[in-house]
């Protein structure tokens, strides 16, 4: 016999037969998706995300609007603020050729003097051969002091309790 060879065409069912297996799992992915969206917007902190991020911009807004401000400010003065940077150019130099000008070499003197008295004064500080020195560098004169201290304050608390004992008035009237 005679065979008639054939060919089986796909049809649009058997070809959306096949794809419904993988749309099924892209329409899960796409639902998993939007309730994870839907969970991020609905929870209480997005609202204050967006707020926080809109109070940025509006911050961000104010801050540009200001430095734009001051940069329109600075080149309305900027002539002026050179005039001004001639002048004090004009002035240290000035003060710097006074300065050369002076006797440095008294002045150095006087400071190697002052540094002297300090070195001396700083030494005898911290001896025991004065009175300020016995009292920044002898336990014995500051434990004395702390007695003498506390002594005085238990007298006083004392007066003041029993001031009968310290002070005895007379009076007589005829």
């Amino acid at each position: 016999g005679d065979t008639i060879s054939g060919k089986k065409v796909i049809g649009l069912m058997d070809g959306a037969a096949k794809l419904m297996p993988q749309a099924d799992s892209i329409f899960l992915r796409i639902d998993s998706l939007l309730i994870s969206l839907q969970q991020i917007v609905a929870h209480p902190s997005w609202d204050e995300s967006i707020r926080g991020i809109d109070q940025t911009v509006q911050q961000l807004n104010q801050s540009s609007n200001s430095l734009s401000k001051i940069m329109a400010a600075i080149e309305n003065d900027l002539p002026e603020i050179s005039r001004n940077l001639q002048l004090v150019t004009a002035d240290l130099s000035k003060v710097s050729g006074e300065l050369s000008a002076m006797d440095l070499n008294r002045t150095y003197a006087g400071i190697d003097e002052t540094v002297n008295n300090l070195k001396q004064l700083s030494s005898k500080i911290n001896n025991k051969d004065n009175s300020l020195g016995l009292l920044l560098n002898d336990t014995k004169l500051h434990d004395s002091l702390n007695v003498t201290i506390n002594s005085a304050t238990k007298l006083l608390e004392d007066i003041r309790l029993n001031p009968g004992r310290y002070l005895n008035i007379k009076a007589s009237l005829f």
